[in-house]
């Protein structure tokens, strides 16, 4: 019975999912067509400058992006792999000013930085200069989570099929070409997109300040995406899908559209926000 319902379900749903599919694939395809846009910030100069040996210790350093970023992570290792948490930051308009402490040991420093861009993504890097004398650099802590980067991609997965599949479900059901069998699995689909949206907040977060998953549990991570675009579009979304639902749950042919309507004006301004 189960199959039966999901057969005739999912039957006007394919073309649906196959146009967006096509859509995505060329949207994919114009995106690798122009491979000289940056799609994030990029450090574009920094002083000290990479690889610079200076004669004394800096006491500023400052980081030059392509676009206007905010800080997340700032830290400056030590010849001996000692970390120090940078804390005194000035945003500037074109990048960061920072306070560096009292640097008394010779050799090779690293700078490591992990900012937000303007579209909401966190990008991180690292820039290596000497004092005195040039030397080995120091030890930096890889961050490996395979787990993290698998779960990020579900879960923006699991926020596209919602956006796209659930609310196109939705356009049927307001034009009346969505059989019966489809309210439930487009029901369904949105509820995972809802929960696949809180998550990718959470996500971000701990994509930010290069957390484990554990993460999750603790406010600065939901903090910090608070402070980005994906915040906004993250709330846009779930309006848009609330309104998607809505189509599922009303009799009225007109409100269904007007739900439907919105449901899609919703999801264009989400993608907007966040800045793709």
């Amino acid at each position: 019975m189960i199959t039966h319902t999901l057969r005739h379900a999912l039957a006007p749903a394919s073309a649906i999912l196959l146009r967006v599919l096509a859509v995505l694939l060329c949207v994919l395809a114009l995106c690798s067509w122009a491979p000289a846009v940056s799609a994030h910030a990029s450090l574009v100069a920094s002083t000290p400058a990479a690889g610079e040996v200076l004669p004394g210790a800096p006491t500023q350093a400052q980081l030059v992006f392509n676009e206007p970023v905010s800080p997340l992570v700032l830290k400056i290792i030590q010849p001996d792999g000692t970390a120090i948490d940078l804390r005194q930051v000035q945003t500037l308009s074109d990048g960061l000013q920072l306070s560096l402490p009292e640097l008394v040991q010779q050799g090779a420093y690293a700078l490591s930085w992990r900012v937000v861009s303007a579209d909401g993504h966190p990008v991180g890097g690292t820039v290596i200069f000497s004092v005195g004398t040039a030397g080995a650099s120091p030890a930096l802590a890889a961050s490996t989570q395979p787990g993290r980067a698998l779960l990020i991609w579900l879960s923006r997965l699991g926020w596209y099929a919602g956006l796209f599949f659930g609310i196109g479900l939705a356009g049927c059901r307001a034009l009346n070409a969505a059989r019966p069998g489809a309210r439930r699995l487009g029901l369904w689909v949105l509820v995972l997109a809802a929960v696949a949206t809180l998550l990718n907040v959470g996500l971000l977060g701990i994509d930010a300040l290069d957390l484990p998953l554990s993460g999750l549990l603790g406010a600065d991570a939901w903090q910090a995406a608070g402070a980005t675009s994906f915040a906004l579009s993250a709330a846009l979304a779930l309006a848009a899908l609330g309104c998607a639902a809505a189509t599922w749950r009303v009799a009225s042919v007109f409100a269904r559209r007007l739900a439907a309507g919105l449901a899609i004006i919703l999801r264009g301004a989400a993608l907007a926000a966040r800045g793709h």
